[in-house]
Order: C-alpha cells, then sequence, then structure tokens
C-alpha cells in the first residue's frame, strides 16, 4: 500500500463547487443514501468515473434492517468500497454527503458508536488499496449519486443506464464549462 490518506478533518468546501474529476489514473467513486424508517430498510447509490468523467460503473443497492439514516449512510459507505475493490480499482477517491460517518472514517481512534463495528471494517478494507481518499462533498457535488439512489427506488424507472449517464454528462459538462474564461458567441 503506498498511501492511505486520512484527515481529522474535511476541507471546507464552496458550496458552488460542483463534482470534479480525479487526477489521471485515479477513479472517484461518489455514494448516497435514501433510507426509509417506515420499513427499515435503504438504497446506496454508487457511481465511479475516470479523470475524463467517463462513468466506469454504477449501481443501486439495497439493504434491508437498517436500522437509522446513520447505519444507511455506513452502509452505503462499505458498498461503494465493496464496488472499487470487486472492480479491481487501485487508486481511488471516495466522497460521500454524510459528514458524520466520513469523519469517523477519517479519525484514527477507535469508534465506539452504533455503527463502530461497521466503521472498523470499513477501515479494514481501506488498507487494500494502492492510493486511497476518503473525502466529505456537500449535496451539490453528489448529484449522479443521489440521482442514482432515486432512479433505484422508482420500479417504474426505464433505461437506467441512459438516465445515469444523462447525469454524468451533465457533471462533465459543468466542469468543462466553469474552466471555460473565454465568449460565448
Amino acid at each position: 500500500m503506498d498511501s492511505v490518506r486520512l484527515m481529522a478533518s474535511p476541507p471546507a468546501v464552496p458550496m458552488s463547487k460542483r463534482w470534479s474529476p480525479p487526477s489521471t489514473g485515479i477513479v472517484k467513486v461518489n455514494f448516497d443514501v435514501s433510507f426509509d424508517s417506515s420499513t427499515l430498510s435503504s438504497f446506496s447509490g454508487i457511481i465511479i468515473r475516470d479523470n475524463e468523467g467517463e462513468v466506469l460503473a454504477a449501481g443501486c443497492f439495497s439493504h434491508s434492517h437498517v436500522f437509522d439514516s446513520f447505519v444507511a449512510e455506513a452502509l452505503a459507505c462499505h458498498q461503494a468500497l465493496v464496488l472499487v475493490h470487486d472492480l479491481s480499482f487501485r487508486r481511488i477517491i471516495v466522497e460521500g454527503d454524510s459528514l458524520s460517518v466520513i469523519k469517523k472514517v477519517q479519525t484514527l481512534s477507535e469508534d465506539r458508536s452504533l455503527i463502530g463495528m461497521l466503521i472498523k471494517d470499513i477501515k479494514r478494507m481501506l488498507k487494500v488499496f494502492d492510493s486511497i481518499s476518503v473525502l466529505f462533498c456537500p449535496r451539490v457535488c453528489n448529484e449522479s449519486a443521489h440521482f442514482i439512489v432515486r432512479l433505484g427506488r422508482s420500479s417504474t424507472t426505464p433505461n437506467i443506464p441512459h438516465h445515469i449517464e444523462q447525469i454524468a454528462i451533465k457533471d462533465k459538462w459543468w466542469t468543462v464549462s466553469s474552466q471555460f474564461t473565454g465568449t460565448l458567441l
């Protein structure tokens, strides 16, 4: 393992910021979750993209017997790591919009909360990657993963891959257009 970067606290992220691509050779995985307290179930939305914003993989995963939204967010982070590991990616950035879970993963101390064992397993998984950063991103940077969760919850959504590609294109367009400094005619 070359490096595992765990930060004591996440850096401040301007609210106007949108998704940004990782450096060449690194993939970025974004995750989000939807929790239903009436059924004690959750859906994890995950999207993996490369440095050009191309979608390498995406999915929505259901979980049952989930006791609260905090557990649901930790499960989504865990599922994101399982997916990038199963796809043999070695250099990754993981981003999620649950500040509590991200801070628990980033801290070096043992977590004694309800999700302590899950956080411990997430930290164990971090060690299998060559390079990994686990970062907080506000919802505005995590729209693709949020969109995937909404699609997954809908049992009537046709052509899900097309919808995922469309939201990723929107992110990619914004990244390119925000760097544009010329004049549009």
